[in-house]
């Protein structure tokens, strides 16, 4: 009868570390996934900052010519 109860409560100390196994792989992963959301609200507005500068510039060296033409001194 002993041995049985010890065999009954060692599969139940599996059940719990299995449980508890998977609970943790769960929350590793969900870490991760905010993780990764985090990263990326922080990347947006970089990414967003980074574009503008390079359109900004972009346009100015598009501009640079049509600048000199208008502003050029009339003889």
């Amino acid at each position: 009868m002993f041995e049985h109860k010890s065999a009954s409560s060692s599969a139940r100390r599996h059940e719990v570390a299995g449980a508890l196994a998977s609970w943790g792989m769960a929350l590793g992963e969900s870490g991760n996934l905010i993780s990764g959301l985090g990263m990326l609200l922080l990347a947006t507005p970089l990414l967003a900052l980074l574009t503008a500068a390079v359109n900004f510039w972009l346009i100015d060296l598009a501009l640079t010519p049509v600048r000199a033409i208008v502003t050029r001194p009339r003889s």
